[in-house]
């Protein structure tokens, strides 16, 4: 996939060194490794230090759950898929629930990432990390005018328990989460 396919904003991408963000989220997670577009694609390059980078990428542990109603689905031969809430709701849209049945049980590809991926990923490519979306803090909901202040701190073990419990608070959402950096 061309790096000019994800959803990078604010300014101009020929005015490079100005570009004051970028953000990528749900495609990427779909196509290729994120680092790569991190690195090989040049994403921390179209941010000018000091700039924040927005992240959004599939949790391992959030997406527990989906993986879990696709092996149902694999064995069911797609006749049976237990408690999914969009389906559910697209029951008299034939076309609307095919198109979602395609795109979340039969997708031949997906990654998926934790947290400490992500933070490796940043450090490696000269981004220090801000803050995850949800909280990856116990405890801690942070008001969306924070999400680019610095969490209070970023404990490995606290950001693993945390996302074991993002598997009832996002598992049902598909497990996005967020990730925010600034370029160094």
């Amino acid at each position: 996939m061309h790096p000019r396919a994800f959803r990078i904003f604010a300014c101009p991408v020929t005015l490079r060194r100005n570009v004051c963000a970028a953000s990528t989220s749900r495609r990427l997670s779909r196509t290729i490794r994120p680092v790569r577009v991190l690195a090989g694609y040049g994403l921390v390059r179209l941010v000018r230090p000091g700039g924040m980078i927005v992240l959004g990428v599939y949790n391992a542990f959030a997406r527990i759950p989906l993986r879990l109603r696709r092996l149902v689905a694999c064995l069911s031969a797609y006749r049976c898929i237990p408690f999914d809430p969009v389906l559910r709701d697209r029951e008299n849209e034939p076309a609307r629930r095919t198109a979602w049945l395609r795109d979340q049980y039969r997708h031949p590809e997906e990654h998926r990432h934790t947290l400490a991926e992500v933070q490796t990923w940043f450090a490696e490519n000269g981004v220090h990390y801000i803050r995850a979306y949800p909280s990856a803090l116990l405890g801690d909901e942070p008001d969306q005018d924070a999400l680019f202040e610095s969490a209070a701190d970023s404990w490995r073990f606290e950001g693993w328990l945390t996302q074991i419990g993002w598997i009832a608070s996002l598992g049902h959402e598909g497990g996005l989460f967020v990730t925010v950096g600034r370029r160094t």
